[in-house]
């Protein structure tokens, strides 16, 4: 009998910690306003699905390296709902967005465990990572993840009812200048004319097959690229840039793309492990592996619009 009052008490002073006597916990319901979200413009983007690039790693996850197969283009664009688009202003959801992306984020719906969030929180709008705490399903743990661990902000723990989340769809990779420095987590995005130019320059999807592309982009979801430009163009315009490289012997690599020193190019991983060192390629040597054709990729949809 002893044990099993011993375990009844311990119960009733955890549930008491959790959802009694942590004031914490008991957070005001939110008095902070989401920035513009540009819903009208966003409905306004149609996107098509170009084809996909399938992984060619042998089994190795995250080394970059693709196959674009443009054989599987789709005939209808997918068209977006209410979306959101806000600019996230901290290293909170490193390294799948950074700061001065942006987020593309659903108005409505109710977003699972572990997904991205926007979230009003008393009198903050916070960029996160959703999670609930075990065993209590009413509380609800907002962590942040930086590269650098200086930079990490502290995880939230609240009553989830006192929330109002947003689930984020997407993510559209900074194309600078960014706007002036603003507070908080997230912020406007630049206005409408921002995302007039991802319009502009985005000319549809491809679907990612394998692992290749973790931890930017998990297979099934899409990748939001433009026509390919030439080898000078590239290194030229998109210098630190994510982008779909190829080579003269057609090999293919979603890397990080580098001007190197005298005819180097290095495409660095999109993974920060270390697991996987970078790519060299050449720049106009006429061997197979000079840097033929760069497709610039705007962002990631995590799921379908």
């Amino acid at each position: 009998m002893s044990p099993a009052l011993r375990r009844a008490f311990q119960l009733a002073r955890d549930y008491q910690l959790i959802h009694g006597g942590l004031p914490a916990l008991h957070a005001a319901e939110p008095n902070c306003e989401l920035p513009e979200g540009y819903t009208d413009k966003i409905k306004s983007l149609r996107l098509q699905l170009l084809g996909r690039a399938a992984a060619l790693t042998g089994g190795i996850t995250a080394d970059g390296r693709v196959d674009l197969d443009f054989s599987n283009a789709g005939t209808n664009p997918f068209v977006f709902g209410r979306r959101f688009a806000f600019r996230l202003n901290a290293p909170t959801l490193e390294p799948v967005a950074r700061k001065g992306d942006i987020l593309l984020v659903k108005e409505i719906g109710e977003p699972s465990s572990r997904s991205l969030v926007v979230a009003r929180c008393e009198d903050r709008v916070l960029a996160r990572r959703f999670e609930i705490a075990d065993n209590y399903s009413d509380i609800a743990v907002l962590t942040a993840q930086a590269v650098n661990p200086r930079q990490i902000a502290p995880p939230i723990v609240v009553k989830k009812a006192t929330l109002e989340l947003h689930k984020v769809i997407g993510v559209l990779f900074d194309q600078g200048p960014s706007p002036a420095a603003s507070e908080g987590e997230v912020c406007d995005c630049g206005g409408e004319s921002v995302i007039q130019r991802y319009a502009t320059d985005v000319k549809g999807l491809v679907e990612v097959v394998g692992d290749s592309a973790e931890p930017i982009a998990l297979s099934g979801q899409m990748l939001l690229i433009g026509d390919p430009i030439s080898a000078e163009d590239g290194l030229n315009r998109l210098n630190g840039r994510p982008v779909i490289a190829g080579d003269m012997a057609d090999d293919r690599y979603f890397k990080r793309l580098r001007r190197g020193e005298g005819d180097t190019v290095v495409l660095e991983s999109l993974e920060i492990s270390g697991n996987f060192g970078p790519v060299v390629l050449t720049h106009r040597t006429g061997a197979a592996t000079d840097l033929k054709e760069v497709w610039p990729v705007y962002g990631v949809l995590f799921e379908q619009p």
